[in-house]
């Protein structure tokens, strides 16, 4: 792979969980096996992340913007120019659904540049409950076969991409637990927690209804209030709905069921899991594989979740996942855990998280995956 070019294109208006994993991808690529890495984005954030060895382009337009007409030009032709006057080996797309980042593809693709997608639902809009999603889908079919290769972040999800591409290959760089190897914490169950008959649990992520289903919380909040189980909700993070999810906690009179914390600081978060809280809640209506679940099970707390897709690639106790379109799903899956022993069944997440999502299994991944197509 040495010397050889390397193109990323990411043209996400936020900065989320897979533009972060992009960035590691480009950061090890270069560093370690001296890839020259031209990287275009859009959301300035991106470059705090970047290796000093990677070399930025800033996109003047990003995946929902409407306009298609940028600096003089179809964005589609910005993006050919670009990557014809970078002339890189390999172009790599990371996109969010297959739709997003169809103006790097057809630029790609219209320079002569072999694309590779990294993707991380292979599920369709369809199956994730999007907004239009029969539109949506029936748009992604051509989508699909303009890459050549592409590469995702787990088991499950490179099963339901094979379905959509074809013959093109699929392959699996796990997503990492961590940009550091790191050890599990001992799992510290919930028999102090039990004895006091106050349990505190966290809620990690982006305040977005339409994806994180905060807003499910109310209802649950209610009646696990109406079953005479004190839980807290201690909800991390911020987004566009904050505003209404507090108004809404206001309006059910729910404020000693929920603490807001806002964004914190990742050491600030860890402090928060080791000494307030006793378990996670997932409620999200879909993921990929979301850092939140590997991280939690690392830090030895029990984690609820949603009964997505990912969950069948690891041993999580039935008693642990949930319909997110069912509070009183979420509700008998708190009481359950309250009244169980959780330690073994951590110990044994924790083993396969260890096994499948390690920074040097993530590391090896890449180097794999990448030496087949810039040998």
């Amino acid at each position: 792979m040495k010397n050889k070019t390397l193109f990323i294109y990411n043209d996400s208006h936020i900065v989320g969980g897979h533009e972060i994993l992009t960035v590691r991808i480009a950061n090890y690529l270069a560093e370690t096996h001296q890839l020259k890495v031209h990287f275009a984005f859009f959301c300035q954030d991106i470059s705090g992340y970047l290796s000093e060895k990677i070399i930025p382009h800033v996109l003047p337009f990003h995946s929902k913007t409407k306009s298609l007409i940028h600096r003089g030009q179809f964005d589609i032709a910005f993006v050919k120019n670009l990557i014809v006057q970078i002339k890189p080996d390999l172009a790599l797309i990371a996109q969010g659904y297959i739709e997003s980042g169809v103006r790097g593809i057809l630029g790609a693709r219209l320079s002569g540049t072999r694309t590779v997608s990294y993707i991380p639902f292979g599920e369709t809009n369809k199956e994730l409950g999007n907004r239009y999603a029969a539109f949506r889908d029936l748009l992604a079919i051509p989508i699909y076969k303009l890459n050549h290769h592409y590469f995702t972040i787990s088991k499950f999800q490179a099963r339901a991409l094979i379905k959509r591409v074809g013959s093109r290959p699929v392959e699996i760089i796990n997503n990492p637990l961590s940009d550091q190897p790191i050890k599990p914490i001992t799992p510290k169950g919930l028999d102090q927690a039990r004895q006091s008959g106050q349990f505190s649990a966290a809620v990690i992520g982006r305040i977005l209804f339409k994806q994180k289903n905060q807003n499910i919380l109310i209802a649950v909040a209610r009646m696990l209030k109406q079953q005479g189980l004190n839980v807290t909700f201690n909800i991390i993070g911020d987004g566009p709905d904050r505003a209404q999810l507090e108004s809404q906690i206001q309006e059910h009179h729910l404020q000693n069921s929920f603490k807001m914390h806002g964004w914190m600081e990742k050491n600030a978060i860890s402090k928060l899991l080791e000494t307030e809280v006793d378990f996670v809640v997932m409620p999200s209506k879909y993921e990929g594989l979301p850092l939140v679940f590997l991280e939690t099970v690392f830090s030895g707390l029990p984690i609820l979740m949603s009964d997505l897709g990912f969950t069948t690639d690891y041993p999580i106790p039935d008693s642990w996942r949930f319909n997110p379109g069912s509070a009183d799903s979420i509700v008998e899956s708190i009481a359950s855990l309250v009244n169980s022993e959780t330690n073994q069944a951590m110990l044994r997440l924790q083993e396969s998280v260890a096994t499948t999502n390690s920074l040097s299994r993530f590391n090896q991944d890449i180097t794999d995956f990448f030496s087949k197509l810039l040998p």
